[in-house]
C-alpha cells in the first residue's frame, strides 16, 4: 500500500529488473508500478460477498451439503446445521466411515438406497424422507431433495441438496393418524353398542380395535365391586393384549382389588373427578410405580366409565415398550372412547328399566361428542344428534326430511360420489371420505365423514359420523406451507450459488418463482445506471415482449414506488391502488419488495395474481427472504465477474509479455504484439512508429493502409508536454480538433487516438498508436492497461534489436567456424571455396559472390568459385592484375566498399551480364593474402534496394579472405587432421589466446566457445570463485542469460559438489539426479546432461567449465572429459 500526496491510500504492484554491465556489476533497476486499487477492492469485495453467503447458507434451518456423485459416503462440504440435527460437526462427518449409510433406520435402508443407485442412473432430484439415527441412539426423521450439479461438459459433478428435521411434523402425522384411527375406532366402538343389545356381546371386539388402534400393549376394563367410605374394590373383567405380552386377566392380584390399601387413593380421587390417570410410570408415586411394575408396564392411560354421577369403573391402556407421553388429542379421542363406553353400559343398565325408551337412545345418541346422522337409502336425514346440531347450528328439525346436499358448501363436494357412498354404505360397504360443509353462519369447514350400515327402530339404515378436522387441515397446510417454502429457498439458494452470470440468476429464480408460487405473473425489473428508470429482464413472466422492451419511469407503477422508498407494497384490490400500472389483463392483487443492499437499491421483485387478496405476510415475508438473497448473489457474481475480468486482463498480459519475450523476428513480434493488445483493448487500428535520429518511422500495422508502412515524419516532442516526459499514455478524444496529432491522408478515418511511449533504458525507442473511428473511446483504463503492456512490449522489441544484431554477429563467427570447419573436412580446394562462397552469399545477403585467384603467371586472375546471380558468366571470366576494380584490389591489397558501380571509372563488364544494372549495384572486394603477398580476391555484390554495404560487413569479408588464404595453403594439412588433433590444437590455440592478450573475459569467452563448438553442445559457460559462490562470467548458447544471473552456491547441485570435491564430472540424464537444481528462470529438461570441469591453480579453486548437451544417446563420454579438463587447464592459467 501507498500513501498519495492527497493523503489517500492505493494498492500497487511493482515489477522490476536489475541491469549490469558486460562484467555484472548492477547499474540500476528499472521497471514499473501499476495502481492494483480497485482489483484489491473487488478482492475484499468478494471476500466479504462470500462471508455474508455462508452467513445465509449456516443460518439456514436445515443442513446444507454437497456429496460427490456416486460416491454418497464422501461428503465435499456439509453446514454446520450438522451438528443440531445429529450430533456431529461437519469434520465428524466427513472423516467418519460412511456415517450416511451405517446411520440408516433398517426399515429404511433399503428403499433408501435402491432410491439413491435411481437417481445416480436417472439423474433425476433425489426426493426421500427417512429416518437418520442422531448421536444420541435416538432416530430422527429427515426430508432430503438434493439436485445433481453438472459441469460444463454436461458431465455429473456433485449431489447438492438440503436435509430438513422432519420429526415433529412426523409425530404430528403420528398423532392425527392415532388420534383417526382412535376416533375410528371409538366410531366402531359406538356403532357396536349401537347395534348391540348388551355391550358384554361386543366388548372383545371393541377392546382389540382400541388396543390396535392405539398401538399399545394392553387394553383393559375394570369394574369397581363395591364401594364405601372405608375402601373401594374393583376387579378385572375384560381385557385385549397385544400378541408376545403376558395376559393379566388372570392375574389374582388384580380380582377384589382394594384400591384404598393398595395405594391408589390418587386414582380414587381423579376418578371422582372425572379425571383421567396417565403418564410414565417412573413419575407415579412409589407405592403406584413398584405395583405396576410387576406387569412390565412403562406407562398408562386410564378413563373413569362414568353412569350417572359417579364412575362404574375404568378402561386402561398401557404400553409395555414404550415410556409414552399421551398428546392431548389421544387423550380427547380416548375420552371419547370411555365416554361411548359408559354409554353403553348405561344403555344397558336403562334398558333393564326402559326398554327400547327413546330417552335411553336420545341419551346415549346425544352423549357422543361428534355429529352423527341416520339416513336412508337415499341419503335423507331421518335423525341427527346434538353434535351434529352444534357442527353447523341449525336445529334438529331443520336436518330431518333433507340430504346432505343441504348441508355441502357450494363448487366443494361430488355430491353424485357423496350419494353413491350412502348406497354402498346401505349395502354394508362401509364407507370414508371427506366433505365440506358450509355452517349457518356461512364458514366454510371440512368433516371427516364415517358411514356404516345400522338398524333404527327396526329399520334399516346408514349411519354417518362426522367429525370437524378444521384444526388438522390447517396444520397439514401450515406444514405443508412451511415446507414449501423450505423447498423454495433451497431451490433458489442453490440457483445463486450455483448461477455463473447475473441473467442466469434471475431467469432461475424468476422460473423457480413462477412453477412454484406465483404462476400468473411475476419477475425482476432493474435499474438503469441512472437510477431514474425500471426496465422488465427478459425473464419477466405473465407480459408481452413489446412491454419486456420498455423501460418504465419511477414515477410510474407500484414497482416505481418500491425503487424509490425501499419499502414493500402488497395490495389485494390494485383497482385501489391509484399507482398501479397495467401491463396484464384480469390482474387483482400484487406483492412489490426491493432487491437491496441496504445501502443501494438495484431493482424490485413483483409478482402478481388475478386472485383478489392473494398475498400475505407470509408471502411478503418470503419474498423478502428471497429478493435478500438475490441482491447478495448479485453482488456476488458482479465481484466474480469483474475479478474474472481483472484476472483475464493480468493472465493475457502475463502470457502475453512472457510470449514477446521469444518473439525475435520484426515481423513476428509486431503481430504478436497487435494480436495480444486487441485481447485487452478493442481498437479498429493500431501502429508502431519506430523513433531514430530525430524521426518517426511507421514499421508496422494491424488494419492500417499499407502506404503507411515505412513512412517517416521528423519528431516533436515539445508539443506532447508532461505526459511523454512522465512516460505516460496520451488519449486524444477527436484528432480532428487536435493539432498534435499527425494526419495522414489515410488516417482521416481515425476520431479517437492514444498513444503510448515506447521506452527502453529510460530512453525512447517508439510510440505504440492505437486508434478507434468513435470519438472519446479510449478512457484512463484502457490507458493503464496499455502502459503495462507498452513497457513489456518496448523490453521485447529492443531485445529483438539487440538479438537481431547480436544474431548477426554470431552468424559471422558461427560462419567463420563452419568456414574452418568445411575447410578442414574438404579434400578439394574448389569445393572448399564454393562453400565459403555460398556461406558468404547467404550472410551478406548478396546478389552473387565471386572468388579470384591470381595464376602461376602473376599476371592472369580467374575466377574458381561463385554462387547467385550470373554463375556461369563470372566463372568464364577472365582479368589481368590491375584490371578493373577487382584487378586493382589485387594490385593493391586493400579492400574496399564499392557504393555505385555503374559511377567507379574502373569498373569492367563481365560478359553475359546487363550493363544497365550496375546502376542498381553496389559491391565490395578483400584481397587474399598469404604472406604479405595478394593472391587473389572475393568479391560480393548487392543490390542496393537491400542496403549498402558498411565496414563491420567488410571486415567480416576480410575474415573470409583471411580463412580463404589459410584454406589455399593449408587444405592438405587439414585434411589430415583427425578428432584428436583438432582438440589438441583447440587447447594450444586457447593457450596462444591467452598469452597474446591481458583481456580475461575475452579469453573465458573463447574457451567457452571452444567447448561448445567442439563438444557440439547447447550450451557452455565458464565460472569464477567468489567467497562461497561461483558466477558465470562467460556463457554461450541456448539460456545463457539466465545462466549469468544465477550464481552456483558451493555444495549445492551437480555443479556446487563438482566445486567441492575439485573433481570433473560426467551428470547425465540429469533431472534424474537428486543433486540437480534448476537454474532460475529454467527448467530441467527430458534427457538433459550437464559436464563440468574445476579452474584450479596450484589445487585452489579457481572456477568451474561447464558443458550442458540434451538430447537421447547425446550422453557424454570420459574421453570428452579428458578434453574439458584440458581446456580447464589452460583456463586455469
Amino acid at each position: 500500500r501507498n500513501r498519495k500526496r492527497d493523503g489517500s491510500t492505493i494498492w500497487t504492484s511493482t515489477n522490476a529488473r536489475t541491469v549490469r554491465n558486460e562484467k555484472g556489476k548492477i547499474l540500476y533497476y528499472e521497471g514499473f508500478v501499476t495502481d492494483i486499487t480497485k482489483q484489491k477492492n473487488a478482492e475484499n469485495a468478494l471476500k466479504d460477498a462470500e462471508e455474508r453467503y455462508r452467513t445465509l447458507v449456516e443460518n439456514l434451518p436445515a443442513v446444507v451439503f454437497m456429496d460427490k456423485f456416486q460416491q454418497p459416503e464422501t461428503t465435499h462440504y456439509m453446514s454446520p446445521r450438522l451438528m443440531d440435527l445429529l450430533g456431529y460437526t461437519p469434520g465428524e462427518w466427513e472423516a467418519g466411515d460412511n456415517i450416511w449409510e451405517n446411520s440408516l433406520h433398517p426399515d429404511d435402508k433399503e428403499r433408501v438406497l435402491a432410491e439413491d443407485i435411481r437417481t445416480d442412473e436417472t439423474g433425476e432430484p433425489f426426493r426421500i424422507e427417512y429416518r437418520l439415527k442422531h448421536r444420541n441412539g435416538q432416530y430422527v426423521w429427515i426430508k432430503e431433495d438434493s439436485s445433481m450439479i453438472h459441469g460444463e461438459d454436461g458431465a455429473p459433478l456433485f449431489w447438492q441438496g438440503i436435509l430438513l428435521d422432519i420429526t415433529d411434523q412426523k409425530r404430528a402425522e403420528e398423532n392425527l393418524q392415532r388420534h383417526d384411527t382412535i376416533l375410528k375406532a371409538v366410531g366402531f366402538s359406538a356403532e357396536q353398542f349401537l347395534r348391540s343389545n348388551d355391550w358384554e356381546d361386543c366388548i372383545a371386539q371393541v377392546l382389540e380395535e382400541l388396543g390396535e388402534a392405539t398401538q399399545v400393549s394392553r387394553v383393559y376394563v375394570f369394574k369397581k365391586q363395591s364401594s364405601s367410605e372405608s375402601k373401594v374394590v374393583v376387579s378385572r373383567i375384560a381385557e385385549w393384549c397385544k400378541p408376545g405380552v403376558e395376559p393379566q386377566i388372570i392375574n389374582q392380584e388384580l380380582q377384589n382389588m382394594d384400591f384404598t390399601t393398595n395405594g391408589f387413593l390418587r386414582w380414587i380421587d381423579l376418578f371422582d373427578k372425572g379425571m383421567p390417570v396417565h403418564g410414565p410410570i417412573k413419575s407415579f408415586p412409589e407405592a403406584e410405580k413398584n405395583f405396576l411394575a410387576q406387569q412390565d408396564i412403562l406407562s398408562l392411560i386410564c378413563f373413569p366409565l362414568q353412569v350417572g354421577k359417579n364412575w362404574w369403573g375404568f378402561i386402561g391402556f398401557e404400553d409395555c415398550a414404550l415410556e409414552r407421553e399421551w398428546s392431548q388429542a389421544e387423550v380427547e379421542a380416548l375420552k371419547a372412547a370411555a365416554n361411548t363406553f359408559g354409554t353403553a353400559i348405561n344403555k344397558k343398565l336403562s334398558e333393564k328399566a326402559l326398554l327400547n325408551s327413546e330417552v335411553s337412545y336420545r341419551g346415549l345418541f346425544n352423549s357422543i361428542q361428534d355429529a352423527i346422522y341416520i339416513q336412508d337409502a337415499n341419503g335423507v336425514f331421518l335423525d341427527v344428534n346434538d353434535g351434529a346440531v352444534q357442527m353447523y347450528g341449525y336445529p334438529r328439525e331443520q336436518f330431518v326430511g333433507k340430504t346432505p346436499a343441504f348441508l355441502a358448501a357450494p363448487d366443494k363436494n361430488d355430491m353424485d360420489k357423496a350419494l353413491k357412498a350412502v348406497q354402498h354404505a346401505f349395502n354394508g360397504k362401509p364407507q370414508q371420505f371427506e366433505f365440506w360443509g358450509l355452517r349457518s353462519n356461512g364458514e366454510v369447514f371440512p368433516k371427516d365423514v364415517r358411514l356404516f350400515k345400522g338398524t333404527y327402530f327396526g329399520q334399516d339404515v346408514v349411519i354417518a359420523v362426522a367429525q370437524d378436522i378444521t384444526e388438522r387441515k390447517r396444520i397439514e397446510d401450515e406444514t405443508q406451507r412451511q415446507l414449501k417454502e423450505l423447498t423454495v429457498l433451497h431451490a433458489v439458494a442453490l440457483a445463486e450459488s450455483t448461477s455463473q452470470t447475473i441473467d442466469e440468476l434471475l431467469q432461475r429464480v424468476t422460473d423457480i418463482i413462477g412453477d412454484m408460487l406465483y404462476p400468473d405473473t411475476c419477475g425482476i425489473l432493474l435499474l438503469n445506471e441512472a437510477q431514474d428508470m425500471l426496465k422488465p429482464h427478459s425473464s419477466y413472466r405473465g407480459t408481452n415482449a413489446e412491454d419486456l422492451s420498455l423501460s418504465m419511469p419511477l414515477t410510474v407503477g407500484i414497482t416505481g414506488k418500491v425503487a424509490t422508498t425501499g419499502q414493500p407494497i402488497r395490495t389485494g384490490d390494485v383497482s385501489l391502488e391509484p399507482l398501479y400500472y397495467k401491463t396484464t389483463d384480469g390482474i387483482h392483487s400484487e406483492l412489490c419488495v426491493p432487491l437491496s443492499n441496504g445501502l443501494n437499491i438495484i431493482g424490485v421483485l413483483n409478482v402478481e395474481s388475478r386472485k383478489p387478496d392473494a398475498f400475505t405476510t407470509s408471502d411478503e415475508r418470503l419474498l423478502n427472504t428471497i429478493a435478500g438473497g438475490m441482491t447478495k448473489a448479485i453482488e456476488r457474481i458482479q465481484l466474480f465477474e469483474l475479478e474474472q475480468k481483472r484476472r483475464k486482463q493480468a493472465e493475457i498480459l502475463r502470457e502475453a509479455t512472457g510470449e514477446l519475450n521469444t518473439f525475435f523476428e520484426a515481423e513476428e513480434l509486431f503481430e504478436k504484439i497487435f494480436n495480444s493488445l486487441a485481447k485487452l483493448i478493442d481498437y479498429d487500428s493500431a501502429s508502431i512508429e519506430v523513433y531514430d535520429q530525430g524521426y518517426f518511422e511507421i514499421v508496422a500495422g494491424k488494419n492500417i493502409s499499407k502506404e503507411l508502412i515505412g513512412r517517416k515524419y521528423a519528431s516533436n516532442f515539445d508539443k506532447w508536454g508532461e505526459p511523454f516526459n512522465l512516460h505516460q499514455p496520451v488519449i486524444i478524444a477527436d484528432v480532428q480538433q487536435d493539432s498534435r496529432f499527425k494526419i495522414f491522408e489515410e488516417t482521416n478515418y481515425i476520431c479517437s487516438w492514444m498513444g503510448i511511449p515506447l521506452f527502453a533504458k529510460d530512453k525512447i525507442v517508439g510510440i505504440l498508436n492505437l486508434d478507434s473511428r468513435t470519438p472519446d473511446f479510449f478512457n484512463e483504463e484502457h490507458a493503464a492497461i496499455a502502459q503495462t503492456f507498452a513497457n513489456q512490449a518496448a523490453i521485447a522489441m529492443e531485445n529483438a534489436r539487440l538479438f537481431q544484431e547480436e544474431r548477426r554477429r554470431s552468424k559471422i563467427i558461427e560462419a567463420m567456424a563452419n568456414i574452418a570447419n568445411e575447410i578442414a573436412l574438404t579434400q578439394e580446394l574448389a569445393p572448399a571455396l564454393e562453400k565459403i562462397a555460398q556461406h558468404t552469399l547467404a550472410l551478406l545477403n548478396a546478389l552473387s559472390v565471386a572468388i579470384y585467384l591470381l595464376q602461376d603467371d602473376k599476371q592472369t586472375i580467374k575466377i574458381i568459385a561463385a554462387q547467385g546471380a550470373y554463375r556461369e558468366e563470372l566463372l568464364s571470366h577472365t582479368i589481368k592484375i590491375g584490371e578493373g576494380i577487382t584487378g586493382n584490389i589485387i594490385d593493391t591489397g586493400k579492400p574496399e566498399i564499392v557504393d555505385d558501380i555503374s559511377k567507379d571509372t574502373r569498373r569492367v563488364t563481365v560478359p553475359g551480364t546487363p550493363i544497365e544494372e550496375a546502376s542498381f549495384e553496389t559491391m565490395m572486394s578483400a584481397p587474399l593474402i598469404l604472406h604479405g603477398t595478394p593472391i587473389g580476391a572475393i568479391n560480393v555484390w548487392r543490390l542496393k534496394t537491400n542496403g549498402l554495404f558498411d565496414n563491420s560487413e567488410l571486415n567480416f569479408l576480410v575474415s573470409i579472405a583471411h580463412q580463404a588464404s589459410i584454406s589455399i595453403e593449408s587444405m592438405r594439412l587439414f585434411e589430415e587432421t583427425k578428432r584428436r588433433a583438432q582438440e589438441a590444437a583447440a587447447v594450444a590455440e586457447v593457450g596462444r589466446d591467452i598469452s597474446a592478450t591481458l583481456q580475461l573475459d575475452n579469453v573465458l569467452e573463447r574457451i567457452a566457445m571452444y567447448a561448445k563448438v567442439l563438444l557440439n553442445t547447447e550450451t557452455s559457460a565458464v565460472y569464477l570463485s567468489e567467497p562461497g559462490i561461483l558466477r558465470a562470467i562467460a556463457a554461450i548458447g541456448v539460456e545463457a542469460e539466465e545462466i549469468k544471473n544465477d550464481p552456483v552456491q558451493i555444495g549445492k547441485g551437480i555443479l556446487g559438489q563438482i566445486a567441492l570435491h575439485r573433481a570433473g564430472e560426467i551428470a547425465n540424464n540429469s533431472i534424474n539426479d537428486p543433486r540437480a537444481i534448476a537454474i532460475k528462470g529454467t527448467e530441467i529438461g527430458m534427457y538433459e546432461h550437464i559436464m563440468g570441469a574445476p579452474i584450479l591453480s596450484k589445487d585452489y579453486l579457481t572456477g568451474l567449465l561447464v558443458v550442458w548437451r540434451t538430447g537421447m544417446d547425446k550422453e557424454f563420454k570420459e574421453a570428452e572429459l579428458v578434453f574439458l579438463r584440458s581446456l580447464a587447464q589452460q583456463a586455469a592459467v
